[in-house]
């Protein structure tokens, strides 16, 4: 049976068949230029979803290493704390160790005094021979001396004019005051053969710290005794430490 081609249902078969045909010339283009679009569709949106997601993500933990580094910061209130606990050994140590120092260094002078002279011991003299102390009147004093040898503690320049003839360091603090003392100095023959000019008059001096130089004393020599004398000495120079007394001429 010969098919009609202007019968109604032959067209519209021959329509779907073109359709057909030309959506298969779509797809199959579309193949062509990419074998697998759905995976692409896919991938991409992995892809962008991976991307956008993973890196805000990302930021987010970001974050929270900021926010650790917020920790690092409280370790580092930490390292404060330990700062304090330096601090706090610093000045335990400092003003511990100075006081106690500068306090054990008052207390040597006191508690450990060679000798104190009162009313019932009025008589004092260095271990060297050097240096006596005489009692006269008023309250107790503590007494520290000290033997200088001036070969290797020299001390401070000696007056123009005058050569060392004998030295002694002498310390004393008044218990209570008034204080009446009298201080002797002891010299050889041989020892003051060194005088600048031989046979002048032998004078005393006391070195004052604060001042930074020798001062003289008013003295009386005994030629006979070998001594030279000061009368009533002003305690108050010798308070502060073991302080250089000597006779030179």
């Amino acid at each position: 049976m010969r098919l009609r081609t202007d019968s109604p249902f032959v067209t519209r078969m021959f329509l779907v068949v073109g359709i057909a045909m030309a959506l298969a010339l779509t797809v199959g283009s579309a193949f062509a230029a990419n074998p697998n679009p759905s995976g692409s569709a896919v991938g991409s949106a992995v892809v962008v979803s991976a991307n956008g997601n993973d890196n805000s993500s990302g930021n987010g933990n970001g974050n929270d290493n900021s926010s650790g580094n917020g920790n690092g910061n409280d370790n580092s209130s930490g390292n404060g704390n330990g700062n304090d606990n330096s601090s706090g050994n610093g000045n335990g140590n400092s003003n511990g160790n100075g006081n106690d120092n500068s306090n054990n260094g008052n207390d040597n002078s006191t508690s450990s005094a060679n000798a104190t002279l009162s009313s019932s011991v009025t008589a004092y003299t260095s271990s060297d021979g050097a240096l006596s102390l005489q009692w006269v009147s008023g309250g107790d004093v503590a007494v520290n001396t000290d033997a200088v040898d001036v070969s290797t503690d020299p001390g401070p320049a000696r007056p123009a004019g005058v050569n060392l003839i004998t030295e002694e360091k002498l310390q004393m603090i008044p218990l209570s005051t008034p204080n009446g003392i009298n201080v002797v100095m002891h010299y050889t023959d041989a020892s003051a053969a060194a005088q600048a000019v031989h046979g002048g008059p032998l004078r005393m001096f006391y070195y004052a710290t604060p001042l930074g130089r020798w001062v003289e004393l008013p003295v009386s020599q005994n030629a006979g005794s070998h001594t030279v004398t000061v009368s009533q000495v002003d305690v108050s120079a010798f308070v502060q430490e073991r302080t250089r007394i000597a006779i030179m001429g």
